[in-house]
């Protein structure tokens, strides 16, 4: 939850030019992303914005046509938000029918999907030509445009099921097994762990690790590999014992 919620931020000049069908290196707007535009692509920056080259992204015309766009750039966080409520919000019968430990184990590979089908995403449909590239160029790197953006609202959807569920089982667990004098303490390392994934995220971002143009999916897509080891870990910790009562299992909730 926290790799997603700090994770976009930094790879916003990016994935705003790609998803707009502008996947080219040097298509930048933003001060950072064109510095290291120069700096990895070795693109120079004319002092005039040209509509016609690879080194601007086109002029956006009319009021509305710009908030039209503001909102299209803004849809893989949209979903994001959407999928946390739908999470969160089913994530009570998640636990209630599977248990709590099984509910956790759950959420695990809806983010480990999210996580391949955003690294498929720049592999698909992406724009490494370094000069400006010709029509035919520009023609073969959107070919499968629409299916990449697709999986990456996909992924983010995933991820933020994910995030949202997590926030219902993962605390839920944890308060079931921690003893009462813990309890307080305990649940607040949930909230302390996603501060820290926001600064993890903040660190992978750095164009020297993977804030890149053509490793910002690796950049999204890391945190999957903790999911996956979730998945085998998971079998290795207890059940709840308030699960066990509530399902009138009171010698193995004793155990």
């Amino acid at each position: 939850m926290g790799v997603h919620i700090g994770g976009p931020n930094l790879y916003n000049g990016f994935t705003m030019p790609w998803a707009r069908g502008q996947p080219y290196p040097c298509q930048k707007n933003d001060s950072s992303s064109q510095w290291i535009a120069k700096k990895w692509w070795s693109c120079e920056y004319p002092d005039h914005k040209a509509q016609g080259n690879y080194y601007y992204l086109p002029l956006i015309n009319g009021k509305l046509e710009y908030l039209r766009q503001k909102f299209k750039d803004s849809i893989h966080t949209v979903l994001f938000v959407i999928g946390g409520f739908i999470g969160a919000f089913t994530g009570q019968y998640w636990y209630k029918y599977l248990s709590r430990r099984n509910a956790i184990f759950i959420n695990y590979p809806f983010q480990f999907v999210a996580s391949v089908l955003m690294i498929l995403t720049l592999y698909i449909y992406h724009g490494y030509e370094p000069l400006d590239p010709d029509n035919d160029e520009a023609n073969k790197g959107k070919k499968n445009m629409h299916a990449a953006i697709a999986l990456f609202f996909i992924s983010r959807f995933l991820s933020g099921f994910s995030a949202g569920q997590c926030c219902v089982t993962t605390t839920s667990y944890l308060y079931d097994i921690s003893p009462r004098v813990l309890r307080g303490t305990v649940g607040a390392f949930h909230q302390l762990w996603i501060v820290i994934g926001i600064l993890l995220s903040q660190i992978i971002g750095l164009p020297w690790i993977l804030g890149r143009h053509n490793t910002w999916n690796w950049g999204l897509a890391w945190v999957g590999l903790f999911s996956l080891l979730g998945c085998i870990t998971i079998w290795t910790i207890p059940e709840s014992p308030r699960w066990f009562v509530q399902e009138r299992r009171q010698n193995e909730a004793a155990q």
